[in-house]
């Protein structure tokens, strides 16, 4: 079983690193899955993945969806570019937190900007 798992990314001294929290991490070691992940850049290839040998794709959380940095951008065109890849090759994903956020901006849906809203609770609503 193999996960794809977008990374994160954040300022470290000079420079910015790629990352993925360790929960993440330690949760795939317990169940002994395999991930790989896919890190910030603008020439994302998903083309070399056996299609068949990935079971998820997650989306975590964290930077801001609608930054206009270019890591966020960037960040935002490769998950698009996940998102696609999982519908062209009937894959789940998972979208958690930004993650559900770039699912709702994938499919065209609205967000509103709610201040202070790390480690609150958020209604969710569905419109079909």
């Amino acid at each position: 079983m193999n996960f794809l798992i977008s990374s994160n990314f954040k300022k470290h001294f000079n420079t910015y690193i790629d990352f993925v929290d360790h929960y993440w991490i330690s949760y795939f070691d317990k169940k002994k899955i395999k991930f790989t992940i896919i890190p910030n850049t603008k020439n994302c290839d998903l083309s070399h993945f056996n299609k068949k040998n990935i079971k998820l794709i997650i989306l975590p959380g964290g930077n801001d969806l609608i930054s206009k940095s270019y890591l966020s951008k960037v960040r935002l065109k490769n998950e698009v570019k996940l998102i696609n890849f999982g519908i062209k090759n009937k894959i789940p994903i998972l979208g958690v937190c930004r993650g559900m956020q770039v699912i709702n901006f994938f499919y065209k849906g609205k967000q509103t900007k709610i201040k202070n809203h790390m480690c609150t609770r958020h209604d969710v609503y569905f419109n079909y």
